[in-house]
């Protein structure tokens, strides 16, 4: 038992320096970019994006850059300088036998100490930290858990034209992969899932409630997320959430992360369908208003078209800058920004 506590003590020590670190240096990176997406609004949604994963990319750099952890598991060398005892006579008593180790320090042998019985308070915060992060753990297999009955509860679609639609849409963004089609009545809203195997699902309701030219939209968007490789950068956020549940920031930067994903596939479906921008907002409020049931799929293994009906507001006014030409200042801007970050990342 004692030298289970040793090495507990021992990972603590270099848990809580790199815990540190990575508190201090993340918690910086993501402050900062929080303050450049609110001085530059006019940034694009891309360039914002890509900022917060350079700054999560920091988060986890930080932790998990190499530390010398120091673990007494062997006794170190000794030099015994004791002299043959004499023997005992009834009566006296004799003082522990005391030895030098190769540094020259006195050591009582092993016998003569008490056994340790505490943790440091490092030790308890590293085996607290460890049970946090072991229920997020958890929590990931039950989600892929989730997704797997998803995916087998989903039906192909009958109607010809949403395989058109598909491909179509998968064309005009250069997506060469292709992505299934799922219709299902067990979801509220559309989604994606699986970085490995991409999936579509779509909600019966959803169908039944949208326009032809609003399907197509909700086609193209959910395309644009497997185009950007949400669902593999994905697991940098589910990390960062993972071994920092306990930090605001992080809290802060991974809903800012999710608005400004959402933000750049807005882009890119409008982009790559030429709709108007009245027609994929009405879209948006179309999907939000019947999306009012509990998630059916975590956001560690899916990403969806509306994450909150909070944030559809502020998407609604990013649309309007879409269509808008950069100036050279907001290039200049947005080009110094990102290099910054893969500066400060490295």
């Amino acid at each position: 038992m004692r030298e289970w506590l040793i090495v507990i003590d021992g990972f603590a020590a270099g848990w809580i320096e790199a815990l540190v670190r990575a508190c201090w240096q993340g918690g910086l990176a993501l402050g900062l970019v929080w303050v450049a997406c609110r001085l530059f609004p006019r940034i694009s949604p891309r360039a914002s994006s890509w900022l917060w994963r350079l700054a999560f990319l920091k988060l986890a750099v930080a932790f998990l850059s190499p530390a010398t952890i120091d673990v007494e598991l062997l006794p170190a060398p000794v030099a015994s300088v004791a002299q043959e005892r004499p023997a005992a006579s009834p009566g006296t008593t004799f003082a522990p036998e005391v030895t030098l180790t190769a540094q020259g320090t006195a050591r009582l042998p092993v016998s003569g100490w008490p056994p340790a019985t505490r943790l440091s308070l490092a030790g308890w915060l590293f085996l607290a930290w460890c049970f946090g992060v072991g229920a997020h753990l958890v929590r990931l297999c039950r989600d892929h858990g989730q997704a797997q009955r998803l995916r087998r509860t989903g039906r192909r679609a009958d109607d010809e034209r949403l395989e058109r639609w598909r491909a179509e849409a998968a064309e005009r963004l250069g997506l060469r992969r292709r992505t299934r089609l799922l219709i299902s009545a067990v979801v509220t809203k559309p989604l994606l899932l699986g970085a490995c195997r991409p999936t579509i699902i779509l909600p019966t309701q959803c169908l039944a409630n949208s326009t032809p030219a609003q399907t197509r939209l909700v086609l193209a968007h959910e395309l644009a997320h497997a185009k950007r490789h949400d669902l593999w950068w994905g697991w940098l956020l589910w990390l960062g959430e993972t071994l920092f549940y306990f930090h605001p920031l992080v809290w802060l930067a991974s809903a800012e992360w999710r608005l400004t994903q959402e933000m750049a596939c807005d882009a890119l479906a409008i982009g790559a369908t030429e709709s108007p921008l009245a027609e994929y907002g009405a879209m948006l409020l179309e999907v939000s208003s019947g999306a009012s049931g509990p998630l059916t799929a975590s956001r560690s293994v899916a990403v969806g078209i509306v994450e909150t009906k909070r944030n559809l507001e502020r998407r609604l006014e990013a649309m309007k800058l879409i269509r808008q030409k950069l100036t050279k200042r907001i290039r200049v801007v947005t080009a110094c920004l990102l290099g910054a970050g893969g500066l400060a990342t490295l």
